[in-house]
C-alpha cells in the first residue's frame, strides 16, 4: 500500500468518525398521518469531502419513503429531505456515508404513521391521565392512615413489597435516563431505538418511592396491633436485596455492564407487581373486612391501570401495530393484573364485607402467618 493511499484511508476514516458525531436530523422524530408529508433538515457540523455520498435508507419502505434517497456533497452542509407516509406503523431512517452505516442516535430519524389524528391526541391525553392518576393513587392510603392514626387492616407485606418495587424501578429509571455512560450503552445495544425511560417515568417512580416509604414509616408509628411482615415476605425481600447487591458488585468488578444491573432492578419491579396484592386480598378475606385498606386507592389504581391498557390498545389500532402488545407484555400484563385485583378489592369492599366495614367490627386476628 502506498503512503498516499494509506493517508487517504486514514483521512477517510477520520471524516466518517466526525460525520457520525455531527450528522443529524432536525427534527429527529416525525409523526404523520397516511399520505401526509413533512420536510426534515439533514445537516453536518463539518465540511465533508467533495463528492462524498450520503445515502438515506428507510428500514421499512412500505410505511414511508424519503426523497432524495441519495445526496452528493458539494459545498453545502445542509440538505432538505421530504418524508411522506404510506401505511400505519413505525420505522426508522438510517444514514450511510460512502456506504458506511452510521448508528449514532442523532443520525437516525424515527417515523410513526397513524390512521387518525384524533387517536394520536387521545392516546397522548390518556397517557397523561394514566400518569397523573397512577402518581396520586398511593396517597389516599397515607391520608387514611393519618386520619385513623392506625394501620390496622393494611397488610405490611404489601407495603414492604411495594416499597422495594418502586425503589428498584427508581434505580432503573434514574440510571437509564440520567447516567450518560449507561444511556450510551443502551443505544449501543439498540441503535435504532428510543430511550424507553421518559421524564414522566422518572417523576412517577420518584413520587411512588416517596409515598411507599412514607407509608412504611406510618406502619411503625401508628397503631398496628400485632401485624408484622411475614417470614414469606422477608424471604422474598431478602432474595430481591441479594439480587441487587450481587449484580451491583458484579457490575462494579466489570463482570456485567451497569445496564444489565439496572435490568435486574426492573425485573424485581415486575415480580413485585405480580405478587404484591395477594397478601392484602388474603388479609381482607381472613378478617372479612376491608377497613384500613383505602378504597380510594383501589379506585384510582383501577383507573390508572385502565388508562394504561387503553393507551396501548389505541396506539395498536392507530399504528396498526398489534404486535406491540405482545412485544411489551410487561405493561399490558401488569395493567391487566392490577385491573383484576382492583375489581376483587371493590367486590370485597362493596359486596362481600359491606356490613363489616367499620373499625368496631374488625376481627382481632390481623396477623399474617
Amino acid at each position: 500500500m502506498s503512503r498516499n493511499l494509506a493517508w487517504h484511508l486514514i483521512l477517510h476514516s477520520v471524516i466518517l468518525s466526525y460525520a457520525s458525531c455531527s450528522l443529524q436530523f432536525d427534527p429527529d422524530i416525525v409523526k404523520l398521518l397516511i399520505t401526509e408529508c413533512e420536510n426534515v433538515r439533514l445537516s453536518t457540523g463539518i465540511q465533508l469531502q467533495q463528492n462524498t455520498t450520503i445515502d438515506v435508507v428507510v428500514e421499512s419502505p412500505r410505511i414511508a419513503y424519503v426523497s432524495p434517497e441519495s445526496i452528493t456533497v458539494n459545498n453545502n452542509s445542509e440538505w432538505s429531505l421530504r418524508v411522506c407516509a404510506k401505511e400505519p406503523g413505525s420505522t426508522v431512517v438510517l444514514t450511510k456515508v460512502d456506504g458506511s452505516l452510521l448508528l449514532n442516535d442523532e443520525a437516525i430519524l424515527h417515523i410513526t404513521v397513524g390512521k387518525i389524528r384524533f387517536l394520536i391526541i387521545l392516546a397522548a391525553t390518556v397517557g397523561w391521565i394514566y400518569f397523573t392518576v397512577g402518581t396520586i393513587s398511593l396517597y389516599p392510603q397515607i391520608y387514611e392512615n393519618y386520619v385513623r392514626k392506625s394501620v390496622v387492616g393494611l397488610n405490611f407485606d404489601y407495603c414492604a413489597l411495594n416499597t422495594v418495587g418502586y425503589f428498584s424501578y427508581s434505580l432503573y429509571n434514574v440510571g437509564t435516563l440520567c447516567i450518560p455512560f449507561i444511556e450510551k450503552e443502551y443505544f449501543r445495544r439498540h441503535p435504532t431505538g428510543l430511550n424507553p425511560v421518559q421524564v414522566n417515568d422518572l417523576f412517577f417512580c420518584t413520587l411512588g418511592t416517596f409515598a411507599t416509604g412514607l407509608t412504611m414509616i406510618q406502619c411503625y408509628i401508628y397503631e398496628r396491633s400485632d401485624q408484622r411482615i411475614s417470614w414469606t415476605a422477608r424471604l422474598i425481600l431478602s432474595s430481591f436485596g441479594l439480587v441487587i447487591l450481587t449484580s451491583g458488585i458484579t457490575a462494579s468488578l466489570g463482570g456485567i455492564h451497569w445496564l444489565d444491573c439496572l435490568y435486574y432492578c426492573s425485573y424485581i419491579k415486575l415480580c413485585v407487581t405480580f405478587i404484591k396484592y395477594v397478601p392484602q386480598a388474603l388479609m381482607n378475606y381472613r378478617r372479612k373486612s376491608t377497613v384500613g385498606w383505602s378504597i380510594f386507592n383501589v379506585i384510582l389504581d383501577f383507573n390508572g391501570s385502565f388508562f394504561s391498557v387503553a393507551q396501548m390498545l389505541i396506539n395498536a389500532y392507530n399504528y396498526d401495530d398489534w404486535g406491540s402488545i405482545m412485544g411489551d407484555p410487561t405493561k399490558f400484563g401488569l395493567g391487566s393484573v392490577s385491573l383484576g385485583f382492583d375489581i376483587l378489592f371493590c367486590y370485597q369492599h362493596y359486596v362481600l364485607y359491606r356490613h363489616s366495614n367499620s373499625d368496631t367490627n374488625i376481627i382481632s386476628d390481623t396477623k399474617v402467618p
